[in-house]
């Protein structure tokens, strides 16, 4: 690590001190269950153990799930005729169509930085593509067409590329196993191909700590390096490995975690070890898994070049205090704490002003304390500021973490989110 990043992570440990005093000490993170959603259109809660509930049976195969930004709604994709994509409440086990076409079929789904649906799909022609939501209206960000890629090779996953806040997408399953590529596309279409990757799977995930992006197979997880052209097997068996996401940012090692129809399976990064937990009786094919309440932080568009940013880290943080911190340098390397978790966010002088709220007409605020549901909301507000140019995109990097008696309880995957 050079010198320069020594300096700067120094500076945030040191803002962290002077906020929380030279006494803190480090809780341990709590765990989580897994949600996943099948072939036969069901949406499963698994506990670490392999305990399996399932939550909701829709009519249509489901290959997309993501979380909503309160941290608590699901939005599912219904991959039928007609294509949906349905919000569902796992609380008051209430469903609500969002979205409803006959001539559209959803697959993958995310929730942008913005707020907006984002998913891949296929339209008529056959024309495959990713495609928006917002306000109620779908907008095309780009098509296979454009892409130069078979119109049956955008079922491969879908997620926020932790670098550059743009869409990360991975081309798949049933396209030839030599034409299936890795690209990284902006909100308006720009297209920057990583590199290609393996037989790919309907899912992939991404490690903050490297940038890697780690690829569901079928009996196999591929990995594309950062700045390298060709992904490579990972791993090889001993089940597939359809959905997979990464463990907690902040966990001391990365760690993949994949959900198939009748295990749980977490493999170590660095070591490969695999251990799995059988899942007894959890339905069909797994198309995608995620970490259930997994946003506590997540950031939401409330009118132009401003932005709510929302913190969820559940009853057990009620009234803990929060440091809510940006940074314009990227999410690594990460600053770690004496216990080995990890805090992905590269500290600069804009870290240490939004720690310290000196940022009052543009950002607010930087520490408080959350509510008795564990919540609180900050902003963001940049629209005082000069207008940049023409489609230019500025890349914030944000980050938070709960304290309460043990010390620092809590902290949240990074979120990138783009200025224009």
């Amino acid at each position: 690590m050079s010198a320069s990043v020594h300096r700067r992570h120094a500076l945030l440990a040191a803002a962290i001190l002077l906020i929380l005093g030279p006494g803190m000490s480090f809780a341990q993170p709590s765990g989580a269950d897994l949600l996943s959603v099948d072939s036969g259109g069901c949406l499963w809660k698994t506990t670490p153990t392999g305990n399996a509930t399932r939550l909701l049976a829709l009519p249509a195969v489901a290959h997309g799930l993501c979380v909503h930004h309160d941290n608590t709604l699901l939005y599912i994709t219904q991959s039928g005729s007609p294509g949906q994509i349905v919000q569902f409440d796992p609380v008051n086990r209430v469903v609500v169509t969002v979205f409803n076409s006959p001539t559209l079929t959803p697959y993958e789904v995310i929730q942008n930085a913005d707020g907006d649906l984002v998913f891949t799909g296929a339209a008529p022609g056959p024309l495959f593509g990713l495609f928006k939501l917002s306000g109620g209206q779908v907008s095309t960000i780009i098509t296979t067409v454009q892409l130069g890629v078979q119109t049956t090779s955008l079922s491969a996953g879908l997620g926020i590329n932790v670098d550059t806040g743009n869409y990360l997408l991975v081309g798949g399953a049933y396209a030839p196993w030599a034409g299936q590529k890795v690209w990284d596309v902006s909100d308006i279409g720009v297209v920057v191909t990583l590199g290609s990757s393996g037989n790919s799977r309907y899912s992939h995930t991404q490690d903050p700590d490297t940038g890697d992006i780690y690829i569901g197979g079928y009996q196999e997880i591929f990995v594309l390096k950062r700045g390298m052209p060709d992904a490579n097997t990972l791993l090889f068996g001993p089940a597939d490995f359809y959905a997979i996401t990464m463990e907690r940012s902040s966990a001391p090692q990365s760690v993949i975690v994949s959900r198939s129809a009748a295990y749980i399976h977490r493999i170590d990064v660095g070591s490969l070890a695999i251990t799995s937990v059988i899942v007894p009786n959890s339905g069909s094919t797994t198309y995608e898994t995620v970490f259930e309440q997994h946003r506590t932080l997540a950031t939401v568009k409330t009118g132009p070049r401003r932005w709510q940013i929302k913190l969820n880290f559940g009853p057990s943080e009620a009234r803990y205090r929060y440091l809510l911190a940006l940074s314009l340098h990227g999410v690594r390397p990460a600053a770690k704490l004496p216990d080995g978790r990890r805090i992905h966010l590269m500290p600069d002088d804009l870290t240490v002003l939004s720690l310290r709220d000196q940022l009052p007409a543009y950002f607010n605020p930087g520490l408080g304390i959350l509510d008795p549901a564990g919540c609180a909301t900050g902003w963001l507000d940049v629209s005082t500021l000069p207008a940049p140019p023409p489609l230019f995109r500025l890349p914030v990097y944000i980050a938070a973490l709960t304290v309460g008696p043990n010390g620092v309880s809590q902290i949240s995957k990074p979120v990138t989110l783009l200025l224009p």
